[in-house]
């Protein structure tokens, strides 16, 4: 067996041979021979990273948002001031530090959730519970960005608060990419 003869076996037998050398055409131009399903796996492993991206983004920012909120239980005031909608100069409503505590931990949650389904961590018999809780959250996030249609979102009628002015340039616009990655994270089959 000749080095060329063996080298073309290496290469109609070898993915990485098929990738690498490839082979000249008659124009004198290398031509890859891709294996039958090559795209397509590459697409997959590509979708794969997007949504594991997605869902560490998302995850860094809700573990954030349950970090400031436990902040707030425990009495800070940094950013409290303008985290709750006021109406003629008074809070909507006045949370304690237990319903504080609790949106903290459901921030958690929904990172959980997500980091789940882009298996982080292996889930188990529990995964379709996975994939329903970040479809959940996501809907979550697109309804906190609608808002109530008076004091919060982006259809608000209250304008003119600082509550308002912050939620019209960062909580709806956050809450929306937020929604958007739970969306991307959950949309995954593997």
């Amino acid at each position: 067996m000749t080095i060329s003869s063996a080298s073309s076996l290496f290469h109609r037998r070898s993915i990485i041979g098929n990738l690498i050398a490839g082979s000249r055409a008659r124009d004198g131009a290398i031509v890859f021979h891709r294996p039958p399903g090559f795209q397509r796996c590459c697409v997959y492993c590509a979708v794969r990273w997007i949504r594991l991206a997605s869902a560490l983004v998302f995850a860094a920012v809700l573990v954030f948002l349950a970090a400031l909120h436990v902040y707030w239980a425990l009495g800070g005031a940094w950013g409290s001031s303008v985290s709750i909608p006021t109406v003629g100069g008074r809070r909507t409503i006045s949370p304690g530090p237990l319903a504080t505590n609790v949106v903290a931990f459901l921030l958690l949650a929904g990172a959980v959730l997500i980091c789940g389904q882009v298996h982080l961590f292996s889930t188990g018999r529990f995964s379709a519970l996975f994939r329903l809780g970040s479809w959940c959250v996501c809907v979550v996030f697109l309804l906190r960005t609608v808002g109530d249609l008076k004091t919060f979102g982006i259809f608000k009628t209250v304008r003119g608060t600082p509550f308002a002015y912050w939620d019209t340039r960062l909580f709806s616009p956050l809450c929306f990419l937020l929604a958007v990655l739970a969306g991307v994270a959950a949309s995954g089959s593997d």
